[in-house]
């Protein structure tokens, strides 16, 4: 299916795709629920929705716009904001790990060399 270009109103129902839905340059609004199954592929455009989102398939260059309850026709579905968690790559954790160890190495080693000066009769 292609939109191309225009605009469809849902009237406040759910979406759910499972297989090609090309929006053009169009928009789905006054969508509530979101779901693109596992062999669901959306292409282009945007789609407005005010409840839940769940892809499971794959989204290709759309614009995925959550309304507020209040400013659609289709109150009541609720808008989880979604706070991105950093992360890190392995190999940045590799390098706090060694960077973590490096003072710990100089202390360890400042400790064995006063030991053997001691063992030695030197005092420090």
């Amino acid at each position: 299916m292609v939109l191309s270009g225009g605009t469809t109103d849902l009237g406040c129902t759910d979406v759910a795709i499972n297989g090609l839905v090309d929006l053009g340059s169009g928009t789905y609004f006054n969508v509530r629920n979101v779901f693109v199954g596992p062999s669901g592929v959306v292409e282009r455009g945007s789609i407005r929705y005010s409840g839940k989102l769940t892809i499971e398939g794959s989204i290709v260059d759309v614009q995925l716009i959550a309304s507020s309850p209040t400013d659609v026709a289709c109150p009541g579905g609720v808008v989880a904001a979604v706070t991105p968690i950093p992360t890190m790559g392995k190999s940045m954790l590799a390098a706090l790990a060694l960077l973590l160890l490096l003072p710990a190495l100089v202390v360890l080693r400042a400790r064995g060399a006063r030991r053997n000066s001691e063992a030695n009769g030197v005092k420090p």
